[in-house]
């Protein structure tokens, strides 16, 4: 396990044909995957997420460019929508559902996006559906941080009655770590983010491992 250092971010370590891979705290205790370890093959999907949503675009270009704030840019092609997901075509194909505002008319989309593991939507669901693309591909994990940093109450909610803990954004920092089960080691849990190489370009239907 490494010493937190916020000044050591996971964006400066991505090399070409590597990605990063943020992973929340709440999917392996759910027993949606086993732990994950660096060196490991895994296979999974990318969910994409953005709290602005997706735009119409008129560029027809595929690409999604990593920022310092580990989001990626991201320009590509809607190739399957339902009520419930839609399939994003950036290079790879990744999936939002539909908590994420996605323009229901366009074809190219553009946005800011973070990408994470699927929890279980798509290899449990969304996979099953007619018409639904294979969109699960192998990944060699390169690298494992996990998100470390003091704890703060934060209130939420209508009147801000409901009160919620989490790690205080202004002072968090990045932990290196062996393995999803090291935790950032203060006995509490959080997210991770994964550098990954992929390792095939065809995507599958499953399994997700």
């Amino acid at each position: 396990m490494g010493v937190p250092n916020p000044g050591n971010s996971p964006v400066e370590q991505v090399q070409s044909g590597e990605w990063l891979i943020g992973l929340e705290g709440w999917v392996i205790p759910d027993g949606n995957y086993d732990d994950f370890a660096v060196g490991q093959k895994r296979h999974f999907a990318e969910q994409l997420w953005s709290m602005e949503g997706l735009s119409a675009s008129r560029d027809r270009t595929k690409r999604a460019v990593l920022r310092p704030d580990r989001r990626y840019e991201l320009n590509g092609h809607v190739v399957y929508r339902s009520r419930a997901v839609s399939v994003i075509d950036f290079g790879l194909l990744g999936y939002v559902d539909e908590n994420v505002k996605i323009d229901p008319d366009a074809d190219s989309i553009a946005g800011t996006v973070y990408l994470g593991v699927d929890p279980f939507f798509y290899a449990d669901d969304f996979a099953k559906q007619l018409g639904v693309p294979a969109a699960i591909y192998s990944w060699a994990v390169k690298e494992i941080w996990a998100e470390t940093g003091p704890m703060i109450s934060v209130r939420r909610g209508l009147l801000r009655r409901v009160a919620y803990v989490q790690r205080d954004p202004r002072r968090l920092s990045w932990l290196p770590v062996n393995s999803t089960s090291d935790g950032p080691g203060d006995g509490t849990w959080g997210s991770f983010i994964l550098r990954c190489q992929l390792e095939n370009q065809a995507p599958t239907y499953g399994p997700k491992v």
